[in-house]
């Protein structure tokens, strides 16, 4: 759902490359009416560049059809905020670990905060690739359904259960602004309290992927036998002492020595 979110450069990619891959044809093509901005061509030439990707990947393409949208999508580019989103990390500071580990809450109460806070961070660096002069100094989150649901996915955060006493993403978020740590605001807004009292001071690490953020923080304390996949680096849950590699990569390692034995039967 978030995929190309902050990545809009490989959505782009992978659009001229694969085709088309939702049925949110509208916002694809915006999408690449900004990836050829990017590119630095001009607007005609744009044009062109998104005619030839619907002609390439579209079965039932034709001008005329298709022309309210192709031009929806290259007017939509030519605004001074429309830009390419693309962010490669976020940083994140010893002091504000501290802070989240010294909590008295639970550890999946911590995981939100941290992710909270990440995705506060992402939300600036939109902001200012789209118009730098509207960045504050705030840190706030929140706004609508989409964006809490994106907050539940990417903390990585158990399913609610009544059972084992594991709260939701809303329960959690009125707990936390009891605890003073973040306070709610109108209209779905969450000011983030306690990220005014921390200055950035030694770099922990950098987070580099958005869909699992919550996975960095089981990394940085050791819980939950999360561990990063030896070859892609991609975030495995540990099930026993030897597990070293993700499940793509496992098939593509078992497949690549299930070769190099048979070369070597037929060389022997």
């Amino acid at each position: 759902m978030f995929e190309f979110k902050y990545d809009e450069k490989s959505q782009a990619e992978k659009i001229i490359n694969e085709g088309f891959s939702s049925n949110h044809l509208t916002g694809e093509l915006k999408v690449l009416a900004k990836y050829f901005k990017y590119l630095g061509q001009k607007p005609k030439e744009r044009e062109e560049s998104l005619y030839e990707v619907c002609k390439k990947h579209l079965a039932d393409f034709n001008k005329v059809s298709y022309f309210r949208r192709i031009n929806a999508a290259l007017n939509y580019a030519k605004k001074k905020d429309s830009e390419l989103i693309v962010v490669e990390s976020v940083s994140v500071y010893k002091s504000e670990l501290d802070y989240i580990d010294n909590s008295d809450i639970p550890h999946y109460y911590k995981k939100v905060v941290f992710t909270l806070l990440i995705l506060s961070r992402l939300g600036k660096q939109v902001q200012e690739i789209r118009d730098a002069s509207k960045v504050n100094g705030e840190f706030f989150f929140g706004g609508n359904q989409r964006n809490y649901q994106e907050l539940k996915l990417s903390s990585k955060t158990p399913q609610q259960s009544k059972r084992n006493k594991i709260k939701g993403i809303h329960d959690i978020i009125g707990d936390l602004d009891k605890e003073g740590i973040i306070e709610i605001r109108g209209r779905g807004y969450i000011r983030l309290s306690f990220a005014y009292s921390l200055l950035p001071d030694e770099l922990a690490f950098d987070v580099t992927t958005f869909d699992d953020i919550g996975y960095y923080y089981d990394l940085h304390t050791g819980e939950n036998k999360i561990k990063k996949c030896e070859e892609c680096g991609s975030f495995i849950k540990v099930s026993g002492k030897h597990k070293k590699y993700c499940g793509d990569c496992a098939v593509a390692i078992n497949k690549e020595k299930t070769k190099k034995r048979m070369r070597e039967k037929r060389n022997v």
